[in-house]
């Protein structure tokens, strides 16, 4: 660990999910919430919604990468 910095490439043993303490949320409320957030962006009349990496893409998705 170099400088403070934890490496968290292929092969670097380290992974956010492996170390995630909390607990679990079901597949389906991911379901759910891209569901409610299509039809909100439907009923709204846009195109497309734009989700940056952050609190707002695991929210919605689970993601943690």
């Amino acid at each position: 660990m170099a400088g403070g910095v934890r490496a968290c490439g292929a092969g670097s043993g380290y992974s956010p999910l492996m170390n995630d303490s909390r607990p679990g949320i079901p597949a389906d409320r991911y379901v759910e919430r891209l569901a409610a957030c299509r039809e909100a962006v439907a009923a709204r009349g846009f195109a497309a919604l734009l989700i940056g990496v952050g609190p707002d893409l695991r929210y919605l998705t689970g993601f943690v990468g």
